[in-house]
């Protein structure tokens, strides 16, 4: 376990986060529209991304309570939880210009409302991706509004955890009682 350890320092250049005894870092993998970033309400959205216009990705509101939700991302980086982003590209045959400009605008997004991520650790990747494949922690917990993404990280990751994001509590309340667990 000690040499897990200092590889996993080494990997990512800092402090070594606390293992799972399977040897798997512990981690909150998110994914960002309908989970932290109310993108679905932003007016117009659908034409906006069908006409590659990005800038939804910048005007859209967090959803939920992002202050707390920060305090509580933090609060598990402390307990030794890495937290990682896997988000879609926008759906259909786009170009790179676009797909560049909406990488540009959610991590811009993600800045913004959520200091406590970082964006070294922030995947946007083609619409229809399997999450756990580009995912750094294959054994972490994911939380995604998309059933499908839940179902195949469950299927696929060996921690076979995941939530679905419902609504604006579900990410609240799945994060505090993983602050809880900790806890006791």
């Amino acid at each position: 376990m000690q040499g897990q350890t200092s590889l996993v320092s080494q990997r990512v250049g800092r402090k070594p986060y606390p293992l799972f005894e399977s040897g798997i870092m512990k981690a909150i993998v998110l994914d960002l529209d309908g989970t932290l970033c109310d993108f679905y309400n932003v007016n117009g959205w659908l034409p906006m991304l069908q006409s590659e216009n990005a800038a939804p990705y910048l005007i859209a509101k967090p959803l939920g309570d992002y202050k707390k939700l920060n305090g509580l991302l933090a609060a598990l980086q402390g307990y030794g939880y890495a937290v990682e982003v896997v988000s879609w590209l926008a759906k259909g045959k786009t170009t790179k210009q676009f797909d560049s400009a909406v990488r540009k605008n959610k991590r811009a997004w993600l800045r913004k409302y959520y200091p406590a991520i970082d964006l070294r650790n922030v995947h946007v990747v083609k619409h229809g991706t399997n999450k756990w494949r580009v995912s750094n922690y294959k054994g972490g917990i994911l939380f995604d509004d998309e059933s499908g993404n839940v179902h195949a990280w469950q299927r696929d990751t060996s921690s076979g955890k995941a939530v679905r994001i419902k609504d604006d509590t579900t990410l609240l309340d799945a994060l505090e009682s993983l602050i809880i667990q900790e806890l006791e």
